[in-house]
């Protein structure tokens, strides 16, 4: 993509992308890190529903360059390697939001809310099949009461009339 990130950044707009899960803050694993360490905020959450923003993206490169030299450097006790790859893996999530708002095509976008309309109406439909079943289930258990009705009224005949014929 030419032109740097004011396309990026109208792209984006236009495809009014939102993240889609929260990405929690290196401090929601690490809760021993205090929410600031040298420059850098580690208590920055991304909630499901807010805006993809690139400045998140830079952010999250910035920290974890930055916690990767702390702990290859020795200088901080509470920058582990669990704290290096927690904040790796953190970019890595929020590369994927961007990568998918950017790359996947707005077509597939509509195919798959289509699909999953398509999925509710075919749900709906088969809620109503549910209930027309059971509204047949219980005709049927009218019938077959009513039948059973017939027969202890046919058995009672039958015992009668064989009364009748043994006098």
């Amino acid at each position: 993509m030419s032109g740097g990130s004011g396309n990026y950044r109208s792209l984006m707009a236009a495809l009014a992308q939102h993240y889609t899960h929260n990405i929690r803050s290196i401090c929601e694993v690490h809760p021993e890190l205090p929410n600031v360490l040298g420059t850098f905020n580690l208590d920055l959450r991304i909630n499901a529903g807010d805006p993809i923003n690139p400045g998140q993206l830079t952010q999250a490169q910035g920290v974890a360059y930055w916690l990767k030299a702390i702990q290859v450097a020795g200088n901080e006790p509470l920058v582990t390697r669990e704290v290096v790859q927690t904040a790796e893996l953190r970019l890595h999530a929020i590369q994927t939001v961007h990568a998918l708002a950017v790359f996947t095509p707005v077509d597939l976008l509509n195919a798959l809310q289509n699909i999953n309309q398509n999925l509710d109406n075919i749900n709906n439909v088969l809620q109503d099949v549910n209930n027309h079943l059971g509204n047949i289930n219980n005709v049927l258990q009218n019938i077959n009461d009513h039948l059973d009705n017939i027969d202890q009224r046919v058995d009672a005949l039958s015992v009668a009339i064989h009364n009748v014929q043994l006098q």
